[in-house]
């Protein structure tokens, strides 16, 4: 009975579905009600907009593969950070296993990252055609993340939209389908 009650568990669902929600305009490119934009606009501020508070935007260069290898290894850091802490916290309290004291906090933490970081690797695959000869009705595509890129296709091969699609490939098995594999090993356990 208690556990039909769990505002923990009515929580992380809540949050599951709003991260979704948020995510769904921009993934897929439709316009949805203004109701619906109004009302998921209360909520903007809880969006984790980068990390750009712990590495402030100066500190490292602008091309898109540095931007996506940030925003896909800081957050790393930051549970290694939260686990290190836990951990000197257990050994100062003496405790015979240190490590799990800042479990809970770093899972609570990657469950709450990985729609964001996700996001950020799926974005090297988001390309938008813009018209470049008006006479001839041509177009290219271009990055939508980062619109100096040109964007790889069957007559044009672009170097650095392929660097940032190797590192996206690369980084698919740490963030979109390690961290889920993770939590279901976890659970599993």
């Amino acid at each position: 009975v208690y556990k039909a009650f769990d505002l923990k568990i009515k929580f992380k669902i809540g949050f599951s579905f709003y991260q979704a929600a948020v995510i769904f305009p921009s993934a897929y490119r439709v316009v949805l009600p203004e109701r619906y934009m109004q009302t998921m606009s209360v909520f903007s501020w809880t969006k984790l907009d980068g990390l750009t508070l712990l590495l402030p935007t100066a500190c490292y260069p602008a091309r898109l593969a540095s931007r996506l290898l940030r925003e896909a290894l800081l957050p790393l850091a930051l549970l290694a950070a939260v686990l290190l802490c836990g951990y000197l916290r257990g050994r100062m309290q003496r405790l015979s296993a240190p490590l799990t004291i800042g479990l809970p906090a770093a899972l609570w933490l990657s469950f709450v990252l990985v729609p964001k970081v996700s996001g950020a690797i799926f974005r090297a695959w988001d390309c938008t055609a813009f018209p470049y000869d008006d006479p001839a009705h041509a177009v290219r595509f271009q990055l939508r993340a980062d619109p100096a890129v040109r964007c790889s296709d069957p007559t044009y091969r672009s170097d650095a939209h392929e660097e940032v699609v190797r590192q996206a490939i690369a980084l698919l098995f740490l963030w979109p389908i390690g961290a889920p594999a993770f939590f279901i090993l976890l659970l599993l356990r």
